[in-house]
């Protein structure tokens, strides 16, 4: 069990219950990160 350090009441099981509590700015980065590369791998045909 882990709790925010600026907000004590706010508890999580684990760092998943964590990751997936609300939307993260980490989600919104690797979403972004991983459509980069989408584009940049892939092309139109």
């Amino acid at each position: 069990m882990r709790a925010e350090k600026d907000n004590p009441e706010q508890k999580y099981s684990d760092f998943w219950d964590w990751l997936l509590t609300g939307w993260h700015p980490i989600w919104l980065l690797s979403f972004g990160i991983a459509y980069v590369y989408y584009l940049m791998t892939t092309e139109e045909v």
